[in-house]
């Protein structure tokens, strides 16, 4: 049975949690700058935050009890999926701030004379942050097996996440009009090559 540490095999767990640190320190590295009179919307951040918070007290409490964990085959490779795309979304979070620098924000913030960024992720992706965040919160459950937080995670994240896409993507059209239509039309809202 999965739990939170095996001393026989420790470095799957000390990956997860060196990432989960930094995960958790993104809001000290990264706090946010941007400040817009023109639009701002905070609830969707509460939401997906209490979406997050959820998603790793139930894996952590289904963990502990050993509720709805996959064993052999599919569970192994769920545990390895889930030490790839962690990291991965970790990375994915700190380079899209990176990039987006003075106007990376927490909370959805459009103005209509702020830069559109096209570099980095963003020369792909419109949402690159928001995949980010997607693969670091059903990272969890991958890593520990639990198949049934990893399919409410994945349901809840992913319909907290594309309603905030497309809130954001409705107003900056409104906000900033053609500029923005032409910068969207060129990249991939969430998955790169799919969607």
């Amino acid at each position: 049975m999965i739990r939170f540490f095996d001393p026989s095999n420790p470095w799957p767990y000390v990956l997860f949690y060196v990432v989960t640190i930094l995960w958790v320190l993104e809001f000290v590295v990264f706090p946010s700058k941007f400040k817009s009179d023109s639009f701002s919307e905070k609830r969707s951040f509460r939401l997906i935050l209490a979406g997050i918070v959820g998603t790793v007290l139930l894996n952590n409490l289904f963990t502990l009890f050993g509720w709805f964990i996959l064993e052999g085959d599919v569970g192994l490779w769920l545990r390895r999926i889930g030490m790839v795309t962690y990291p991965l979304g970790l990375l994915l979070r700190y380079v899209s701030t990176f990039y987006l620098g003075q106007y990376f924000t927490r909370d959805v913030a459009i103005n209509e004379t702020q830069e559109l960024i096209s570099n980095g992720p963003y020369k792909v992706l419109r949402h690159p942050l928001y995949l980010g965040l997607f693969l670091l919160a059903v990272s969890v459950p991958l890593f520990f097996a639990n198949g049934l937080i990893l399919v409410l995670s994945m349901l809840y994240m992913g319909a907290l996440l594309n309603h905030r896409m497309r809130l954001e993507e409705a107003n900056m059209e409104r906000i900033m009009g053609e500029r923005y239509v032409t910068w969207k039309k060129r990249r991939y809202r969430f998955i790169p090559f799919i969607y």
